[in-house]
């Protein structure tokens, strides 16, 4: 038997009333879910932007310590060069050179071959002709020439343990690296950042 305002659902009876409560109840729910929606496409979004700007602080803070890292390799490994040139100019008792050339970014030693006159690249286990990083190069060469090698700038290493008075320093742009070699002893030195005080005749006592 029908019922003017009601409804039949399965087997009861259903005032019109209730039957609006609902569909309001879902209309609601349904804005609600849309709100909840958008907050979380703005959240999305600003999870995104921040990434992005963590991901980009994280690269420049790599780069940055990419440069230092390779400067001081470099520095090392020049500096090693110099005190390798010392012993082998007095363990084969004939001169070697270091030679450098800023606009290459290259060093490499040269030596007169024994029982000639001909001057030979040095290339074996304790060095090699080296390149810097293509993020460093040479800021400052001052050395005392001694014509061994013609035009072309290096630093003397003689068989009696003295050298070219020399200056060498390397620069990443931000930071710097200094090679002194001492001319009494051939004794190189290496400091953390750039000097200008730093004589090419200054004997360094400390070293003798």
């Amino acid at each position: 038997m029908w019922v003017s305002g009601g409804a039949f659902k399965r087997g009861s009876w259903v005032s019109v009333t209730q039957v609006n409560k609902s569909i309001q109840k879902i209309r609601q729910s349904s804005v609600v879910n849309r709100q909840c929606q958008g907050f979380t496409l703005v959240e999305l979004t600003a999870a995104a932007a921040l990434l992005a700007l963590l991901t980009s602080a994280a690269f420049i803070s790599y780069a940055q310590t990419w440069k230092h890292w390779a400067l001081r390799q470099d520095a090392q490994r020049f500096y090693l060069a110099a005190r390798y040139a010392r012993v082998l100019a007095i363990e084969s008792q004939r001169p070697c050179v270091l030679m450098v050339v800023p606009e290459e970014k290259a060093y490499y030693i040269v030596q007169s071959v024994e029982g000639e006159e001909e001057i030979a690249v040095v290339s074996n286990m304790l060095h090699r002709s080296s390149k810097l990083d293509d993020s460093v190069s040479f800021d400052r060469f001052a050395a005392v020439q001694t014509g061994l090698t013609g035009d072309v700038s290096g630093i003397t290493f003689r068989p009696d343990g003295s050298a070219d008075a020399a200056l060498v320093q390397l620069t990443n742009g931000e930071r710097s690296f200094t090679i002194q070699i001492s001319a009494a002893t051939a004794q190189a030195t290496l400091l953390s950042g750039a000097t200008d005080s730093y004589e090419l005749d200054q004997i360094d006592l400390d070293d003798l």
